[in-house]
């Protein structure tokens, strides 16, 4: 059987190369992974790209179907999303690229992680970090609840001055350096005919260096149905026809991602980013659907299986059915 080489590039905001607890995954940081075709034990010219993976939007990849080999991970970068940021070398936080990985049969090495953090200025602090669509409106961003683009976040001094702003990226995140001390952090274009689910401003108070990632804003459409959910299905093809239907049973922990389609052409292109990530949960009905994207306003999506997880490791995919996302066992 294959193996397969991941998983994870994430902010660390403490920059102790930990990944710890409320420290974010960073999406959308394109990855590469080589063969070390001339025996080196290093990354070189001669060695053979194998492929590429794009983290989603917890900041998971995995690169699959892997022989036993020698392998790099390289992190490329190609949609420039960590520029501005420092790498962390140390404890789980790899080089870029790594060391040999030595990859035996069946083999899932999982420890190909790379942290990043924003350096302050002397003297100053961090403010971040999410604006999202609440669709079920309970203030806390959900997996497959997307995070809200070009919404311009200003932190103001409380006690008079002016304001300091960010914009979002394409997965709602925002990030604001500061002089240390009391601000008021609010939208200042949030989106119309929508509804805060959570305060608005965000008052708080940061030390020198601090890294305060908690500022973040939730909306939904109260006003109105203006977002929509897509799902929903990812199971075992029993008897590989692509269809869901007795026998079949729902996959649970497989990790599938959204993808902004921007140019509408039905394909991945370079630069459409992954805006949210789902897990799937078991089941044994095909009626009802083990994963959903909500809070989604309308426009053009890709869905993609990521399995991030390795759940599909000796699995194919099913021939095109009614049933979408069938995987079948080999034999």
């Amino acid at each position: 059987m294959p193996g397969a080489i991941g998983d994870f590039v994430w902010y660390d905001s403490d920059h102790d190369g930990i990944e710890d607890v409320g420290e974010p995954g960073i999406p959308n940081v394109t990855m590469a992974l080589y063969r070390d075709t001339d025996g080196s034990g290093t990354l070189t010219a001669g060695d053979t790209l194998v492929g590429t993976r794009t983290t989603d939007a917890d900041g998971g990849y995995l690169f699959n179907n892997l022989p036993p080999a020698t392998y790099f991970v390289d992190v490329t970068d190609a949609n420039n999303v960590l520029v501005g940021l420092t790498h962390v070398v140390a404890n789980q936080s790899q080089p870029d690229p790594t060391g040999a990985i030595v990859l035996g049969a069946s083999e899932v090495y999982k420890d190909a992680d790379f942290g990043y953090y924003q350096t302050p200025t002397s003297g100053y602090a961090i403010i971040g970090d999410t604006v999202w669509y609440d669709d079920n409106s309970d203030g806390i961003q959900q997996p497959g609840e997307p995070g809200i683009p070009n919404i311009q976040v200003c932190a103001t001094p409380t006690g008079g001055g002016a304001s300091i702003c960010d914009t979002t990226d394409s997965n709602g995140h925002y990030l604001i350096e500061v002089p240390a001390g009391s601000y008021s952090v609010a939208p200042i274009n949030p989106p119309a005919s929508y509804l805060a689910t959570t305060p608005v401003p965000h008052l708080l108070t940061v030390q020198i260096g601090e890294q305060y990632l908690d500022a973040d804003f939730g909306y939904d459409d109260k006003n109105g149905p203006l977002l929509g959910t897509i799902g929903d299905l990812v199971f075992l093809d029993a008897n590989k026809d692509g269809v869901c239907n007795s026998g079949d049973s729902a996959l649970s922990g497989v990790s599938v991602d959204l993808i902004r389609d921007s140019n509408a052409n039905s394909a991945w292109d370079a630069g459409e980013p992954i805006i949210a990530t789902v897990t799937t949960v078991g089941g044994t009905a095909c009626s009802a659907g083990n994963y959903l994207f909500s809070g989604v306003p309308g426009g053009r999506y890709l869905v993609h299986v990521s399995d991030t997880n390795a759940v599909l490791f000796d699995y194919t995919k099913s021939p095109t059915g009614r049933g979408r996302g069938g995987q079948q066992q080999p034999g």
